[in-house]
């Protein structure tokens, strides 16, 4: 027998949420840490905050989405900051998967500190490149990495329109 579905209204009747600081706040005692009024949220795998109900792991992204708009998104909750622990309603956005991958940080392994940018041993010169619907576009080499990064950043405006320019990397 599954669990059941959580509900706006379940929900609102567990918790508070303040939109402008993105907490949850108790309001019903469960005994030990989980007291009324005290605060929710323990990081989960990623640096997402996340709390149990109903033996159900529940992140909070994606509860203060279902306590404002009263449905689950459509599609993936995105942090427009990057930053996984800041719930805040206007920093969260429904988004595609696809354009979720938009706004991605640097990978540990690149070592330019920029996406798309790297050297071609090839070509002794800056590779700049950009992945659109599941396909590498190559948008040439540059004499400088700042040539590169700004041909990254113009392809990026254009074929990632929804990708935040503030995150590092865009």
């Amino acid at each position: 027998m599954s669990k059941p579905i959580l509900t706006q209204a379940r929900l609102r009747e567990l918790f508070d949420y303040d939109p402008e600081t993105g907490v949850f706040v108790r309001k019903l005692s469960r005994g030990g840490k989980a007291m009324l009024g005290a605060a929710v949220g323990n990081y989960a795998g990623g640096g997402y905050l996340k709390v149990s109900i109903c033996k159900r792991n529940e992140y909070l992204h994606r509860l203060a989405w279902l306590f404002i708009y009263g449905s689950s998104p459509v599609g993936v909750i995105d942090h427009i900051n990057g930053k996984k622990d800041d719930n805040r309603i206007a920093n969260l956005r429904d988004i595609s998967r696809s354009e979720n991958q938009h706004n991605m940080p640097s990978r540990i392994n690149c070592w330019t500190g920029h996406p798309g940018v790297s050297w071609s041993t090839s070509a002794n010169k800056w590779r700049a490149r950009i992945t659109v619907q599941y396909r590498e576009i190559n948008l040439g080499v540059f004499s400088t990495m700042a040539d590169a990064i700004k041909a990254r950043a113009a392809a990026k405006k254009i074929h990632h329109p929804s990708a935040p320019t503030t995150q590092p990397g865009a």
